[in-house]
């Protein structure tokens, strides 16, 4: 891929998996920056990138390889001239946390990091060092993660001007010299102030998931370059699921039940009943089994599939979206807005699928009939 000069503005995101950098990205993309998603953590922005976002592919891998990972996207980040660096992180703090973090300020040399894990979009906040998740569960202490870093938890400042009192209670954590402080965050107007005082202090290594992304695009000066509303596709819908999260099966138990697509299990059947269904103008679901994430089994599916028939491409998981792709010979993607909270779309650069509009979901997010409505709004015709 071609290089970009450095420059001295842009926004880069690292993130531990692609669903996760889609996710980040989304937000800068929809507040009308130029958004390129990179499949593999040494890839290089297109030109004319002001937004781009890394996807070291870490979430499962072992910590050091993690941190090196981090390490070298974050020396990339610095050779390309960025005017900012966002670590994406889980907002359950699945992954390697703490490795990553850690990576990342050895390269960066922040003031100090601030950990904001919410996405209250997705009903995830942050409240006395713990992450609840709306739905259920038990709360998710965010020190656990991250050991051997010194850390701070910060309640919401009172009164009328939070922003100030945000301001000076991460300037007195960096004076104090702790590696992280966890702000109480249960909502985006909570995000938005922290974005907000972290930037007038400058410094700062900010580290949160999607809804932090979402916070820190709301306060830039892109007025008037909003990104063009989403046009539907005359052709069908390929979901590829490959997640085996509860959520995504809830997903797919409705889309089955509202009978929006065929069902079919990837495989050479599973592939002539696809491409069928597909001429026809059906939707399809095709099933994808940790086994089948496979190079072998990858490349039949990118050799028999037609994608050609397909008016849009629905990844959800991560690992299945960053597999499906590379099969495809994707490049980049390059992100434009998101069709629902949690499901970011764009267009896919490069290989067999060029130029197809591509959905992602992170196997972990959006409600029972996410994937449901998902596939309705890509199929409404376009306006003439």
């Amino acid at each position: 891929m071609t290089s970009s000069a450095p420059r001295k503005h842009g926004i880069v995101i690292i993130a531990d998996d692609l669903t996760g950098a889609c996710d980040a990205a989304v937000p800068f993309a929809a507040s009308g920056l130029t958004t390129y998603i990179g499949l593999h953590y040494d890839d290089q922005p297109p030109p004319g990138w002001e937004a781009w976002a890394i996807n070291t592919d870490t979430r499962c891998s072992s910590s050091a390889e993690a941190a090196d990972r981090v390490s070298f996207a974050c020396e990339s980040a610095r050779a390309l001239g960025a005017g900012a660096i966002v670590k994406k992180i889980d907002s359950t703090m699945r992954g390697n946390v703490a490795a990553e973090i850690e990576a990342a300020r050895a390269v960066l040399q922040p003031r100090i990091t601030l950990l904001a894990p919410a996405f209250p979009a997705l009903g995830r906040t942050v409240r006395s060092g713990n992450i609840f998740v709306e739905g259920g569960g038990p709360p998710i202490p965010i020190g656990e993660h991250l050991p051997g870093l010194q850390y701070a938890i910060v309640p919401a400042p009172p009164g009328q001007d939070a922003r100030l009192g945000w301001r000076d209670a991460i300037a007195r954590a960096a004076e104090e010299r702790l590696d992280i402080l966890i702000p109480d965050t249960e909502s985006e107007r909570d995000l938005r102030l922290v974005a907000e005082a972290a930037a007038e202090i400058g410094g700062i290594l900010l580290a949160g998931s999607g809804g932090l992304t979402k916070a820190i695009a709301s306060t830039l000066d892109s007025a008037g370059r909003a990104a063009a509303p989403l046009a539907g596709v005359r052709r069908p819908v390929l979901l590829c699921a490959g997640s085996d999260h509860g959520a995504t099966l809830s997903q797919l138990k409705h889309v089955e039940t509202e009978k929006h697509a065929l069902f079919t299990k990837a495989g050479p059947e599973g592939y002539r009943h696809a491409n069928a269904a597909l001429a026809q103008g059906r939707n399809v679901v095709l099933l994808l089994e940790r086994s089948h994430l496979d190079a072998a089994v990858l490349r039949e599916f990118a050799e028999t599939l037609r994608i050609d028939l397909c008016g849009a491409l629905l990844l959800t998981g991560g690992d299945t979206a960053m597999h499906v792709l590379d099969a495809l010979g994707a490049k980049t993607i390059c992100c434009r807005s998101e069709i629902l909270p949690g499901l970011p779309e764009g267009e896919i650069h490069g290989g067999a699928a060029d130029g197809l509009l591509l959905v992602t979901k992170s196997g972990a997010f959006g409600a029972p009939d996410a994937l449901s409505r998902c596939i309705e709004i890509l199929r409404v015709p376009a306006a003439k």
